[in-house]
């Protein structure tokens, strides 16, 4: 696996997709992934990603983050995330889906197996965590603190993370 652990604090004007292309962004800085397609180094590739440090992500900010782990050739992504908005994640759930069965939606017999799981965790939720003592193949530290500006990947290549000061006034031919 691969840690990716987060610190410091979200600075204005950053947004999630900016800690998403942070990833590759300082993977490239640290050289453990290269634009180049000769002699590619890519960490990533085949491996899982662990995201620790933003656990006050909402559950469909989280989904984003680890959608994106495809984009690294990863094979998963896990993220340490805090009980409260896996909590609020699945009490919208159920509510939706008591919602679905009372205006007939679905096979209720099935919407109700979904509903006891859900019910069954909130009421004694457990979280899956790293071990400890843990070993990574490669730790990558992302200090929000200096994140000062968004982060882009150029067209076509989600691993040529820069930062927008250094593609500024760049003329791009795509759409």
């Amino acid at each position: 696996s691969v840690l990716v652990r987060f610190s410091g604090t979200i600075q204005p004007g950053i947004t999630l997709r900016d800690l998403v292309h942070a990833i590759p962004y300082v993977a490239k800085q640290k050289g453990l992934l290269t634009v180049e397609k000769k002699g590619k180094i890519n960490v990533f590739s085949g491996r899982v990603l662990e995201i620790e440090g933003l656990n006050h992500l909402k559950c469909e900010q989280a989904f984003e983050l680890s959608d994106a782990s495809a984009e690294r050739s990863a094979a998963g992504c896990t993220i340490q995330l805090d009980k409260e908005p896996i909590l609020e994640y699945l009490n919208s759930n159920v509510t939706l889906l008591k919602w679905m069965i009372a205006e007939g939606y679905g096979e209720r017999r099935t919407l109700e197996r979904r509903i006891a799981s859900m019910e069954n965790w909130i009421e004694n939720p457990q979280l899956m965590k790293a071990d400890p003592q843990a070993e990574y193949h490669t730790t990558i530290d992302i200090n929000m603190d200096d994140l000062k500006e968004p982060v882009l990947c150029a067209p076509n290549d989600p691993d040529d993370a820069r930062l927008l000061s250094e593609v500024a006034g760049e003329k791009i031919d795509e759409v």
